[in-house]
């Protein structure tokens, strides 16, 4: 028989607690005094049993504390990110550029920052503009031809 698991509820709910509140996992894993290494472990454990529950496999009793341990986990990372999403909401319905970073941070393919330059020539005259077609070996243009210039 090995040695008993270091995967007690204590140590469990220590880095949940830990999650809970936002700590990373490593330093959940260092607060609860486990390596991370052990907690890379357990979580392996937990999502191989799930993976093999998943297809149709009968649970593993054995199993069953890193099953009970990875939803734990889950749960208190869930718990914080709410938590978090709480107090950026309260701020910012106070403050708009809260309400902005906050629609960046979960669309950022809809709420970016645009960056606009305008580049003019001699006194604020206007320039013109030449992007030269570069042909490959095929005979297939690489880029457009593009050439602006001032009306």
């Amino acid at each position: 028989m090995g040695r008993p698991t270091k995967l007690t509820p204590k140590v469990r709910d220590a880095i949940c607690q830990a999650l809970a509140i936002g700590a990373t996992r490593e330093m959940a894993a260092r607060y609860a005094r486990v390596a991370i290494s052990t907690f890379g472990v357990w979580m392996r454990t937990a999502t191989e049993e799930r993976e093999r529950i998943a297809q149709g496999g009968e649970p593993d009793p054995s199993k069953a504390r890193y099953l009970s341990f990875i939803a734990a986990i889950e749960d208190a990372e869930i718990s914080a990110g709410i938590s978090w999403l709480q107090v950026g909401d309260k701020a910012a319905s106070r403050e708009p550029d809260w309400a902005w970073r906050m629609l960046k941070q979960r669309f950022p393919e809809g709420f970016q920052d645009i960056m606009r330059n305008e580049i003019t020539g001699k006194d604020s005259a206007p320039m013109m503009l030449i992007v030269e077609q570069i042909v490959g070996n095929d005979d297939t243009p690489t880029d457009d031809t593009t050439t602006q210039g001032a009306e």
